[in-house]
């Protein structure tokens, strides 16, 4: 893990690129997790064009309900 490469620009310390595309990919692996640190990068414009705000919302509510039973510890970029 370290930088996905796109040519034009990276992503430093991304491991998966989050959209409406590859939302399954990233929900199996929640299953994984804590064993594994996931870190995503996403962006408004994959999920207004994909019309798929609901389903981010329910995959963000999910994420919301694991940290709050202590089995995954979310961070923001810059947190230590």
């Amino acid at each position: 893990y370290g930088v996905l490469d796109f040519g034009n620009f990276r992503f430093v310390n991304t491991t998966q690129m989050f959209s409406p595309e590859n939302l399954k990919v990233c929900s199996s692996q929640l299953i994984d997790l804590p064993d594994n640190s996931w870190n995503y990068y996403t962006h408004c414009y994959q999920w207004i064009e994909h019309d798929g705000w609901e389903e981010l919302e329910a995959w963000l509510a999910q994420l919301k309900d694991l940290n709050a039973s202590g089995k995954i510890r979310l961070k923001n970029l810059g947190d230590r």
